[in-house]
């Protein structure tokens, strides 16, 4: 007689497996922040070469109202710049304003809760006067960044003789910036297709991902360290277009003259 076999009950149980579930908050949020931070650094305007207005000038007017609104010390002299900041903002498109407007906002309400001890040690004017000066230097600020992008500013840098070496860290930065944004964002793509289940050692996989960016970021340092050797870089900045003046700048040039006699009459 044939001996029975019984099947073991292990090949009986049923194979659907069905992780937990767990909320994506993490890499949802790290991926947006990420992908704002990006889309904030690649939306810049083009500058055509072969003439076009120059970014020295509308760079030179915003740091020389902004010093000036520092320094001021009459209500009648900051309104003038005030009125002057809200109408170049109003040229602006309505994504541009909103994103402008946000961080000034967000700014002068946050310097008025830090500042909220001098209301009762200095009085109401002068607690005011610091939060309207930092959102207006923001606006002023945003609006050149907005309208200049960061290949105008570092061009507007070089025209006003700002050392070579000093814009040149400062457009890598920003360049190595975006890469890294790409690279980070991929990685946590990565990281969402590979979970299955709960994961409750979210900052291991943080930690992870930060350590592997900073590898990456030393690896793409010596690579453009070595790259600027072999192609003989003297820290130089040379300039990627010609500008001659147009109505635009002499229409900034004629603001310059306006706020300085503003100031001198009222600041």
């Amino acid at each position: 007689m044939t001996q029975e076999r019984q099947i073991p009950a292990w090949l009986l149980k049923s194979q659907n497996y069905a992780p937990p579930r767990d909320a994506d908050v993490f890499i949802d949020r790290s991926m947006r922040a990420f992908l704002g931070l990006l889309g904030r650094l690649r939306r810049q305007p083009s500058l055509k070469s072969g003439g076009g207005q120059h970014p020295g000038i509308a760079l030179g007017l915003a740091l020389l109202t902004l010093t000036l609104i520092s320094l001021s010390q009459h209500g009648a002299f900051i309104s003038v710049c005030g009125v002057a900041c809200l109408a170049g903002l109003s040229l602006l498109p309505a994504r541009s304003i909103a994103r402008v407007a946000a961080a000034a906002i967000s700014a002068g309400v946050l310097s008025l809760l830090i500042l909220l001890p001098a209301w009762y040690l200095l009085g109401p004017g002068t607690y005011l006067a610091i939060p309207v000066k930092i959102v207006l230097n923001l606006l002023l600020m945003g609006i050149v960044a907005e309208t200049q992008g960061w290949a105008g500013l570092s061009t507007g840098l070089a025209q006003m003789r700002v050392p070579g070496l000093i814009i040149v860290i400062l457009d890598l930065a920003l360049r190595y910036i975006s890469f890294l944004g790409d690279f980070a964002v991929a990685m946590l793509q990565a990281l969402r297709l590979r979970s299955v289940g709960r994961n409750h050692a979210k900052t291991v996989s943080l930690s992870g991902i930060v350590g592997t960016l900073f590898l990456k970021s030393r690896q793409m340092a010596l690579e453009c360290h070595a790259a600027m050797e072999c192609r003989g870089f003297t820290g130089s900045f040379p300039q990627a277009a010609k500008f001659r003046l147009v109505w635009a700048d002499l229409v900034l040039i004629g603001l310059a003259f306006g706020v300085v006699t503003a100031f001198m009459v009222w600041g």
